[in-house]
């Protein structure tokens, strides 16, 4: 072991992270080593709750210059974890390539710095939510876009840090729950709360009191981490925050412990799951004031038009026409928001495309006329500005699915 190394142990769990994160800082400020190895050789065993907020940390000092060497894991499964969660490239971008997971739902960790990237975010995990599930129900997908709204808005707004956060999210089938970490290097929930409310409260209290309704430092309302815990607790969730010497925990039978441990957090790390093996009453989780509150969300901005139709512009849904994965992903989000938006009529607009692959076609259209029948589909969808060759690719594989021409389907928009 070299001096300006840190070995992470087999099982490398949350209650490690503020110890190694001393011993990293300890190297920097008072060794002044401006490159540290950190060696995950050993490492077993490990989750997103831990590393997003030891990448958080390690982030602040990125940006003064410090060079991190990431060693992988030895075990190939968690090898592959790292690089498909994109803690490789966060912890060694000179090394590691920036890398999405887009398997089932993953939505690799990443970094929002600013308003624009916040945005583009929480807009992302929900667009992976529609391409890739279909077992969400409407209101889970407005409690999850609402909470990691509030909570990465939070970030830029409490956290008194240039850098932003980083945010991950995984579904966790046996479960049946969707969990999203954020996690910065900031001062802190405790700090900001007694410097905005001039108080001398403990770490403990106010963790204790930032999840009540209207707590705030004075920047915004103070309903994001209450309605958040909120929606955990409604739907049989769990919830938790750490930030200074303090820990809270939601758990999913509703019961909320607070502790304090002998090292200060490095900054805030909030972990939330929403469990959708049940309905979820949003009006119940969400009361402000006593008064319900329903939130907007992407569905409502981006696709419900006054006239109760839907239109599903391709050039813009999908990055490619070229491959079957990305009909099945096209088609599953189509699929949700028809689910969801119930509207009287859908226009596919298939303007500005290239020649689609006939496994793109087969995959997205000829399976869209299979699901809703020859009869459905006519009553359902319009189709604009479909290119001749397309029309032909398209005709096939619907004539290969259910021996019937697309033409004898089709309807064009008005």
């Amino acid at each position: 072991m070299q001096e300006n190394e840190i070995v992470f142990p087999e099982d490398f769990f949350i209650r490690e992270v503020s110890v190694n994160c001393e011993k990293i800082k300890e190297l920097i400020e008072f060794r002044g080593f401006e490159k540290i190895s950190l060696n995950f050789e050993r490492v077993l065993k490990c989750f997103p709750d831990t590393m997003l907020p030891l990448i958080a940390f390690l982030i602040r000092y990125q940006n003064e210059g410090v060079r991190f060497n990431l060693i992988s894991p030895r075990d190939a499964s968690l090898e592959a974890t790292f690089v498909s969660a994109n803690w490789c490239h966060l912890i060694d971008p000179k090394k590691f390539k920036s890398f999405e997971d887009i398997r089932r739902g993953r939505f690799s960790a990443r970094r929002f710095v600013d308003p624009a990237e916040q945005h583009d975010v929480v807009n992302g995990v929900i667009d992976r939510m529609l391409r890739t599930t279909t077992f969400l129900e409407r209101p889970h997908l407005r409690a999850l876009e609402w909470a990691i709204n509030e909570i990465t808005d939070n970030v830029l707004q409490h956290s008194k840090t240039t850098l932003g956060g980083v945010i991950q999210l995984t579904l966790k089938p046996n479960a049946k729950e969707i969990e999203f970490i954020i996690s910065d290097c900031g001062i802190g929930i405790p700090y900001s709360l007694r410097e905005g409310l001039a108080n001398s409260w403990s770490d403990s209290r106010a963790l204790e009191e930032s999840v009540k309704e209207g707590v705030t430092s004075g920047a915004g309302q103070g309903n994001g981490l209450f309605g958040s815990i909120q929606i955990a607790a409604e739907s049989g969730g769990a919830f938790s925050i750490n930030s200074g010497s303090a820990y809270l925990m939601l758990s999913r039978d509703g019961r909320t412990k607070i502790s304090t441990g002998p090292t200060v957090w490095p900054g805030t790390s909030i972990d939330c799951s929403i469990n959708y093996s049940k309905p979820l009453v949003l009006e119940r989780a969400l009361r402000f004031n006593n008064t319900p509150h329903v939130p907007r969300d992407l569905l409502d901005s981006k696709y419900e038009a006054e006239e109760d139709d839907l239109t599903f512009e391709l050039r813009n849904e999908t990055s490619s026409i070229g491959s079957r994965v990305a009909g099945f992903e096209a088609r599953r989000k189509l699929e949700n928001l028809i689910q969801f938006i119930r509207p009287n009529r859908v226009v596919l607009d298939c303007s500005q495309l290239s020649i689609m692959s006939s496994s793109f076609a087969d995959e997205f259209f000829a399976k869209l006329v299979v699901k809703y029948g020859e009869a459905g589909f006519s009553n359902l969808f319009r189709v604009s500005d479909l290119h001749d060759t397309n029309f032909l690719i398209i005709d096939r594989s619907v004539r290969q699915r259910i021996g019937v021409s697309f033409n004898e389907i089709i309807k064009l928009a008005d």
